[in-house]
């Protein structure tokens, strides 16, 4: 009964912080909606998420045709989309691997690490991606079909990379904005 009169009176206490007042009561903090939804880091997870699916679709894509792709197949292309280089197609398979999956690892890093430091990493990551498998897509589909290559796939997801690249670099200066929490809101400064 004595520890339940001194912890009552303790809680009371008007010398305490409020803060501690309110942790002794028990009381939850308000949770905002973006604790609530657990959004906060949202991106991140789907960029991840996006990135990874990419590099699954490129490789599924390789693995399916592999027995129609030609023993030598074109690798490097001219300004006429008309082949310019040619492989083996072990050691195209060995160049989307290795430069795929390698770049789903270090993006999978890089935003693990250091997207919370810089804006907009997540995006830029996930269309690094993009602009491979673009072009690894072309280069499967020009020596299965004898297709030309379209320049759009290429030229549109660069041109989207070089966008976010430069969003990026202009937010490095500014500081990422401030989520004010309800316990914020409520103290006086």
């Amino acid at each position: 009964m004595n520890d339940l009169f001194m912890n009552n009176m303790l809680i009371h206490d008007e010398r305490q912080p409020a803060a501690r007042r309110a942790a002794a009561n028990g009381a939850r903090k308000k949770e905002t909606v973006v604790n609530r939804f657990n959004v906060k880091g949202m991106s991140e997870k789907i960029s991840i998420a996006v990135i990874w699916s990419l590099a699954t679709a490129v490789l599924t894509r390789l693995g399916s045709s592999w027995n129609l792709l030609p023993n030598r197949v074109a690798t490097t292309f001219g300004m006429g989309s008309e082949a310019a280089g040619w492989d083996s197609r072990e050691a195209l398979l060995l160049s989307v691997v290795l430069l795929v999956v390698g770049q789903a690892v270090l993006a999978t890093f890089l935003i693990m690490r250091l997207a919370k430091a810089v804006r907009f990493l997540p995006l830029v990551q996930a269309n690094v991606s993009l602009v491979l498998v673009c072009g690894f897509w072309q280069v499967i589909n020009y020596n299965l079909n004898h297709l030309p290559v379209q320049s759009g796939w290429l030229v549109a997801p660069v041109a989207l990379l070089l966008v976010t690249v430069a969003v990026m670099l202009g937010s490095l200066g500014t500081p990422a904005p401030v989520q004010v929490t309800s316990r914020a809101k409520n103290q006086n400064f």
